[in-house]
């Protein structure tokens, strides 16, 4: 890329605003900060004074090592339909919700409850 300093785009994210024509466009590119291993720019796309086009780019350096992935075996574990749900450990006992709550009558006769 030629506004940056490294060599090697690692992300680009970017909004479409406008349609444009069939015709050259103008790119204006800042740098908006960055270290010695990665530079984040942000780069408009306008055409006639119009802007088309805002992108952020985080450009990285080539010597980056990146991420060491681990391809292990998954564990042998049981299929979905092998394993118990969760009515077996349940027991049955009736949740009375009514009793914690205290109900009665305001001065212009609706009914209020409220929680202890």
């Amino acid at each position: 890329m030629a506004h940056s300093r490294l060599p090697r785009p690692a992300s680009l994210q970017c909004h479409f605003l406008a349609v444009g024509e069939f015709a050259p466009v103008d790119l204006r590119v800042a740098s908006l900060g960055g270290s010695k291993r990665a530079e984040s720019l942000r780069v408009e796309v306008m055409q006639a004074d119009r802007l088309l086009l805002v992108a952020s780019v985080w450009m990285a350096d080539d010597a980056l090592s990146g991420y060491v992935h681990d391809f292990a075996a998954a564990p042998a574990l049981p299929r979905p339909d092998e394993l118990r749900g969760y009515q077996s450990d349940t027991p049955r006992v009736p949740i009375l919700h009514w009793l914690a709550i205290d109900v009665y009558r305001n001065f212009r006769g609706a009914v209020l409850a409220l929680w202890p």
